[in-house]
């Protein structure tokens, strides 16, 4: 099963970060195995607005938009293998710091893995976790969620979704 997301100037600017924060919320209920987040730049943006307390989450977190380093760390918290892939751009530094310092805090470092390609080759976007991937144009920045027109493809194919976790493992070695 699949879904196109068209977002721009005739589109919906918010029904990408609807899907992330659905994604998000039903990750932390039920966490995949092995989380990849593959995005050029990235940014510590919120993908959990929960200022109404209408998320009954795992976490203790209080009425307030929930950054996604703190979701990524959550989950693995809850056990999953986190890999973010990014470059080097000094823009990306800020979340990395924010998910690295955040994974020491509270103990999961060793299940928090960022894979910084140096040579600046790469422009795949995609976040896959055991049963589904999202991919397509859009950076995980506010800019790729709120500003730019972008094409997100959501899909739940069992194929699709091994055929795109073996790529990330074989493409960035992890296993």
């Amino acid at each position: 099963m699949g879904r196109l997301i068209r977002q721009g100037a005739r589109h919906s600017r918010t029904e990408t970060a609807e899907l992330l924060q659905s994604v998000f919320a039903l990750e932390l209920l039920c966490p995949s195995d092995k989380l990849w987040l593959v995005s050029p730049w990235i940014s510590d943006i919120p993908v959990i607005d929960n200022r109404g307390a209408t998320f009954e989450l795992p976490e203790k977190w209080g009425p307030e938009r929930i950054s996604l380093s703190k979701v990524l760390v959550a989950l693995a918290v809850r056990g999953t293998k986190i890999t973010v892939v990014t470059i080097t751009d000094k823009s990306n530094i800020a979340f990395r710091a924010a998910l690295l310092d955040e994974s020491r805090r509270r103990g999961v470092e060793h299940l928090v893995t960022v894979i910084v390609d140096d040579a600046e080759q790469l422009h795949e976007k995609a976040l896959t976790g055991s049963d589904f991937v999202i991919d397509g144009s859009m950076n995980f920045t506010f800019n790729g969620l709120y500003i730019r027109r972008e094409r997100i493809n959501f899909d739940t194919n069992p194929q699709v979704v091994a055929e795109t976790r073996l790529t990330l493992t074989g493409d960035f070695n992890e296993e």
